[in-house]
C-alpha cells in the first residue's frame, strides 16, 4: 500500500494538498476512506457467511474486537448480524466503497492502488 506521500508526489501536489484534494473531492481523507473500503469488503465477506475474525484478518485488522467497534459504528451493528441486518439500512452498489473518480487525479497515477 503506498504512501499518501508517494501518491501526492506522483499526482505533483504536496502532501497537504493532495489530502485537501482528495477531501474536497471524495468527502474523506485518503486513510479515511480506505478504512471504510475496508469495512465494506468485510461487510460483503460477512455476508457471503464468512466469520467474523475471518472477515476481520482478510480486510487487515489483527484485532477483531476492534473491527467489531469500527464496523459497528459505520454500520449501526454488529458484524455478527451482517447476515440478518436490513441491507437498505446503509445499502452501496456491490464492489463500491466511497465514490471517487479519476480525474481527482493527475494522469498516471495508478488507481489500483485505491482497488480493495
Amino acid at each position: 500500500m503506498p504512501l499518501v506521500s508517494q501518491l501526492a508526489r506522483e499526482s505533483g501536489l504536496g502532501t497537504e494538498s493532495f489530502i485537501r484534494a482528495f477531501r474536497r473531492y471524495t468527502g474523506s481523507t485518503p486513510k479515511q476512506y480506505l478504512f471504510q473500503r475496508w469495512l465494506w469488503k468485510a461487510r460483503r465477506l460477512l455476508r457471503d457467511g464468512a466469520a467474523v475474525k475471518e472477515a476481520a484478518h482478510a480486510c487487515g485488522f489483527a484485532d477483531p474486537l476492534y473491527f467489531s467497534g469500527c464496523y459497528r459504528r459505520l454500520f449501526g451493528h454488529h458484524p455478527s448480524q451482517a447476515r440478518s441486518a436490513d441491507a437498505s439500512a446503509v445499502a452501496a452498489p456491490d464492489g463500491a466503497g466511497l465514490p471517487i473518480s479519476r480525474h481527482v487525479f493527475a494522469p498516471g497515477v495508478d488507481m489500483r492502488y485505491f482497488d480493495i
